[in-house]
């Protein structure tokens, strides 16, 4: 699935995401970099440090959905899902 907002809290462990519409999805980063965090250079998506991720930035998020548990796969950040 693929969840589109900005980035409010987050730690190592996990992001908060807030929604155009306002709800927040806790999404779970998984360690030993199994999550990728990704961002836009010189036209071309790039794999990037976690600790770029910070509150307020735009990010679409490609998850998995395992019973109650958001799990983060890729988040591309400064990007938005979909059409704008």
């Amino acid at each position: 699935m693929w969840i589109s907002g900005t980035i409010g809290e987050g730690d190592a462990s996990h992001l908060a995401i807030i929604e155009p519409y306002g709800s927040t999805v806790n999404v779970q980063v998984l360690g030993a970099g199994a999550t990728t965090f990704h961002a836009a250079e010189a036209g071309a998506w790039v794999t990037v440090d976690p600790g770029q991720a910070s509150p307020g930035q735009p990010a679409c998020i490609e998850a998995l959905l395992t019973e109650r548990t958001v799990l983060a796969v890729r988040v591309f950040l400064g990007a938005q899902c979909g059409p704008s």
